[in-house]
């Protein structure tokens, strides 16, 4: 079978068999990588492979848009699906606009919903009110008897009252979020990169997310690895009466390579997740508002860098 390759400047796919040095047939750029490239930022030279600069952070490093494979931080195009390079900042700024993006549509859908129940309550009011209405009105001018129409005070709700059926509202909208468990499984997968000046370990660990109620809901989560500087993300899920659903989260740890050993490679973290709406009731609408997060589940590794799989960048 014939081994091809995009061309890393114009994208252009072409063949590499029998070839010892190839190039690109329409640009001439060589397809094999330099040795070394430069920080975006600062331009100091690192071998291939290495993650960020040891100076300012600066990823050096593209991701492709199309598949997420990690490229070079001079290529243009994806060495793997000819997709476009870009850097992991951009891909994350997209990613979060596409989030803005849902949780705008999200909220236009919620104010037509609850535009639409104003209108039910007020035809509904006018329907069962108008006829008590009319009452009052012909009492005040004479046309009916003293004990005809009932008096305006038993027709006003009381602060109190109207209290109590907001709370009730809040206490309903909130039970739908209690109905959602979520738990945490053992650990799957252990991945391990060793960069000149950088170590990677990574873990995977299943998500549980359960429906203890009667009916079913859609909803959405967002969920963070570590506490500072972890990785964020978002999950929507839609689940039946009584159905777990599972989603998986890497956890990365980067750390300094002058500690090398036979050692725990991640030791512990933190894993926090909240949910953010349930059935288009964002957790604003209920009690859980003032919650910083719905579970903080602390996690723990103490594998031995030698019970990790070494995997090449």
């Amino acid at each position: 079978m014939s081994e091809y390759l995009f061309c890393r400047s114009c994208s252009t796919r072409f063949s590499i068999e029998g070839k010892e040095v190839a190039a690109c047939p329409k640009c001439g750029t060589p397809a094999d990588l330099p040795s070394e490239t430069a920080c975006p930022r600062c331009g100091r030279l690192y071998p291939q492979g290495t993650s960020f600069c040891s100076i300012d952070g600066q990823a050096i490093f593209k991701l492709c848009e199309r598949c997420e494979k990690r490229g070079s931080a001079d290529a243009n195009f994806c060495a793997h699906c000819g997709g476009k390079s870009v850097g992991h900042e951009v891909l994350a700024q997209r990613k979060e606009a596409a989030r803005q993006e849902f949780l705008r549509k999200d909220r236009k859908k919620r104010k037509f919903h609850h535009l639409l129940l104003v209108l039910i309550a007020v035809a509904v009011a006018i329907f069962f009110c108008g006829p008590w209405v009319g009452l009052y009105w012909m009492d005040s001018k004479g046309y009916l008897g003293s004990d005809s129409a009932p008096s305006v005070s038993s027709l006003r709700l009381s602060q109190a009252q109207i209290e109590a059926t907001e709370q009730a509202e809040t206490a309903q909208r909130t039970a739908a979020f209690e109905d959602i468990e979520v738990r945490v499984g053992e650990i799957t997968d252990r991945e391990y990169f060793d960069g000149e000046y950088t170590e990677e370990c990574r873990v995977l660990f299943p998500v549980f997310v359960k429906n203890n109620g009667r009916v079913a809901h859609r909803v959405l989560l967002w969920y963070k690895t570590g506490d500072y500087g972890g990785y964020e993300g978002y999950e929507t899920l839609t689940l039946a009466p009584s159905e777990e659903a599972q989603f998986d989260v890497w956890y990365t740890s980067f750390r300094g390579t002058s500690g090398r050993g036979e050692r725990a490679c991640v030791e512990s973290w933190n894993f926090t997740i909240s949910l953010e709406s349930v059935d288009e009731m964002l957790r604003a609408d209920t009690s859980w508002s003032s919650r910083p997060a719905d579970w903080t589940i602390p996690m723990a590794d103490d594998a031995l860098l030698s019970e990790y799989r070494v995997v090449e960048r």
